[in-house]
């Protein structure tokens, strides 16, 4: 079986090649830097649908993971240029070239009214993916829906590597003061997610399916904050939590000031609906 990963040399992307190699499928890895097998940029073809189309010819399955950043701070006009239109456009590519499945990696907890450009393009996408009523017709959509992402490479952990960095900076850790985030999520080791996906699109989901969602969730519930306590305390950086009601300003201040080790509109990450 030939497998065509879009944005196979990101964080989860290398992880799913390599294990998809793994289980025996032959795998051909797509990025917009061209670091992988083949060069694809969502936004930067007129005529996007017809490349990735022949790009797809004698795939088998396509698996797209092709996304922004929930933590950069990119523009509206971006998340849907990438993560709304870009996925439709690989959508019709895999119908036209006759692919199997598709496996469009979307996120969890992501809503269509949502106040994050980020979460609301996620969930357009996945909408336009999966109407109410379709007639059964290839290929098979199949949407895993992402909890939060671990792993040494990742965005969570490069943050909190930062912060730790500058709480260590005087020769000896500060302790960091963290809000009381109530935003729940259920973090999933990337390993883990690669595996679950990796599964998906070599066994599908059900002959008869036409389209189908899928979470992929780690076992523990835990908070923003309890995650970053877990990671600094593990790396000999004390913390302490701040009272409740200077959360939400410390959030916006947090959201708006570039600082190391925090991420740029962090209450936009924050405002994803449900554990993701």
């Amino acid at each position: 079986m030939t497998v065509l990963v879009l944005g196979g040399t990101g964080f989860l992307g290398r992880f799913l090649c390599a294990e998809l190699r793994r289980q025996g499928a032959v795998v051909l890895s797509a990025s917009r830097r061209g670091a992988g097998d083949l060069t694809v940029d969502l936004t930067a073809s007129v005529n996007l649908t017809a490349e990735l189309s022949e790009m797809m010819s004698g795939v088998d399955v396509v698996v797209n993971l092709v996304g922004l950043s929930p933590i950069r701070g990119y523009s509206r006009s971006e998340y849907l240029a990438v993560q709304y239109r870009g996925a439709l456009a690989a959508a019709a590519a895999a119908a036209a070239a006759g692919v199997v499945r598709l496996v469009h990696v979307s996120a969890l907890g992501v809503h269509r009214h949502s106040a994050a450009p980020y979460a609301r393009s996620k969930a357009l996408a996945r909408r336009a993916l999966l109407p109410p009523s379709a007639a059964p017709r290839p290929p098979q959509v199949i949407i895993p829906e992402l909890a939060l992402l671990t792993g040494h490479e990742g965005e969570i952990a490069r943050s909190l590597r930062r912060l730790a960095g500058v709480a260590r900076a005087f020769g000896f850790a500060i302790p960091v003061p963290l809000p009381r985030f109530s935003t729940l999520f259920q973090p999933v080791a990337v390993e883990d997610a690669a595996r679950r996906i990796a599964g998906l699109a070599l066994e599908g989901k059900g002959r008869d399916t036409v389209g189908v969602t899928v979470e992929i969730v780690g076992p523990r519930v835990l908070s923003m904050s309890a995650i970053a306590a877990e990671y600094l305390e593990a790396h000999n950086v004390p913390v302490f939590y701040l009272p409740r009601q200077f959360t939400p300003p410390l959030v916006w201040l947090l959201s708006r000031i570039p600082l190391p080790g925090f991420p740029r509109h962090l209450d936009e990450m924050l405002a994803l609906r449900s554990t993701g």
